[in-house]
């Protein structure tokens, strides 16, 4: 708002918030062609400060001031055309009193400009003339401009990237409040982009940006005490911070609590409220939100038991490439659960997912090798696909090599090599690596006969729900 022309008295009504004096004062100078006060005008009627709140009527003012060359107005004017706030969204007007604001040197339509030709908005999208005029605003202390060149910096568009540069843009934006500034700050140092990790460094700016209740900083705060960054750990806090972020509809922050009840990491483990926050998050296509939805439906918490419902989510989850969404609709294709058998769509589902190396799917890719489903029976291919799970320490993958070894299948036997696969698995509590290991141990074969030990993993693999490992038991 620029009040340089208008009267002092109306000035320090405007100062004490008397908007109900100050308006009959600002309408008569506005109807005198006044641009100063036919802006002020356009700002209370797009607030509703000392009248009704009416967007049309504040666009009208503002479009009298515009024409009238002033480029605050100009801008504000561009910002109705480009949101659709009174009609359907008009880019190339926007973009045209955008231009009229930045080449009267207003640093606002200037960032405006970039903004549009960063975005492609009636204009064609061009990169370096974005960069051409976020220097403009930014060289005028235009914090988002100051911020959106520090981003040009760090990801090197346009120029070469340059940390340092990224960092001071961001911090003079930062110190004047920008909140993606000071979070762009705080993730910089938080996972070391160019700089050594500075979690204490992290915390500080995303504490600023949180202390503006801005939820992207409030969930990052959440991060650090989730996780013990720069803090000491307290799961209580983080939850704390992530229900801030999730009150405003941060869609992260609210996967986050789904996964705290869900888990009952800092909260008393609550299925019904863990299905409920992932919800919200889901609606908001979070992809996370609706893959666990999808588990919740898939095993009855928290909400009645629903394959096709499950499947419904698995696949939102991954039409967004996400990789637990991908392995979870190939699970179900070849299952048939909620779905009708399919083994070449669970292939093809498997193969998105194993291509992110998500290592589930790499096991049941050489699990549809191993026993010829779908594709011809092929050792060798089972072998590779359960060695790339296993280097990411898959155990279920690493209990299978043990079976290629001991059986020769698609390798030379070697019932030693065998049983130190298993043993891998069973270390970690796998139930399949515990079987394996007891009946070698049964049969002496790659490890001395022992019974006890044979007895004593059976029974933690019966324990885990291994069912042939209950029926080995009756027979020791």
């Amino acid at each position: 708002m620029n009040e340089d022309a208008l009267t002092e008295e109306i000035k320090q009504l405007l100062g004490d918030e008397k908007y109900d004096e100050a308006y009959p004062k600002l309408l008569k100078l506005a109807e005198e062609g006044d641009l100063d006060a036919q802006e002020t005008l356009g700002d209370m009627y797009f607030v509703g400060e000392g009248v009704d709140r009416d967007w049309p009527k504040a666009m009208e003012w503002l479009e009298k001031a515009a024409l009238g060359g002033n480029p605050d107005a100009q801008w504000k004017l561009g910002t109705f055309y480009e949101s659709g706030r009174v009609s359907d969204p008009d880019y190339e007007k926007a973009m045209e009193w955008y231009m009229k604001s930045a080449e009267a040197d207003n640093p606002n339509g200037q960032e405006n400009v970039a903004d549009m030709y960063f975005r492609g908005r009636g204009v064609d999208e061009d990169d370096e003339k974005a960069m051409e005029w976020l220097e403009k605003a930014a060289a005028q202390d235009n914090p988002d401009a100051q911020f959106k060149l520090g981003t040009f910096y760090q990801y090197g568009r346009v120029v070469e990237k340059d940390i340092e540069k990224a960092i001071a843009l961001y911090e003079k934006a930062a110190e004047q409040g920008n909140a993606e500034a000071q979070i762009a700050l705080g993730d910089i140092y938080a996972f070391g982009d160019g700089v050594d990790i500075d979690y204490k460094k992290a915390r500080e700016w995303y504490l600023k940006a949180a202390d503006q209740e801005n939820p992207e900083g409030q969930r990052s705060m959440g991060f650090l005490y989730e996780n013990g960054y720069g803090v000491d750990k307290d799961l209580r806090i983080a939850r704390e911070w992530y229900e801030m972020a999730a009150a405003q509809g941060h869609a992260e922050a609210q996967d986050k609590l789904g996964d705290m009840y869900r888990y009952g990491a800092g909260v008393d483990q609550n299925y019904a409220a863990a299905f409920a926050w992932y919800q919200k998050a889901a609606e908001q296509d979070d992809d996370e939100a609706q893959a666990s939805l999808g588990w919740m439906y898939s095993n009855g918490y928290g909400v009645e038991k629903d394959l096709p419902k499950a499947f419904e989510w698995y696949m939102k989850a991954a039409e967004a490439g996400n990789p637990t969404g991908e392995y979870s609709v190939g699970a179900m294709y070849e299952c048939g659960a909620g779905v009708e058998e399919d083994l070449s769509k669970a292939m093809e589902w498997y193969q998105k997912a194993a291509g992110q190396n998500y290592p589930d799917a790499q096991t049941s890719i050489g699990d549809l090798y191993l026993f010829g489903k779908g594709v011809e029976q092929d050792d060798e291919k089972a072998r590779e696909w359960f060695e790339k799970a296993a280097a990411q320490d898959d155990m279920d993958a690493k209990w299978r090599l043990g079976i290629l070894y001991e059986n020769g299948f698609g390798v030379e036997k070697d019932e030693e090599k065998a049983a130190d696969f298993y043993k891998e698995a069973a270390d970690s509590d796998n139930p399949g690596g515990q079987y394996h290991l007891g009946m070698l141990y049964k049969e002496g074969l790659g490890v001395p006969k022992d019974l006890d030990k044979a007895r004593e993993l059976l029974q933690k693999a019966a324990e885990n729900g291994q069912e042939d490992a209950a029926e080995e038991l009756k027979k020791l």
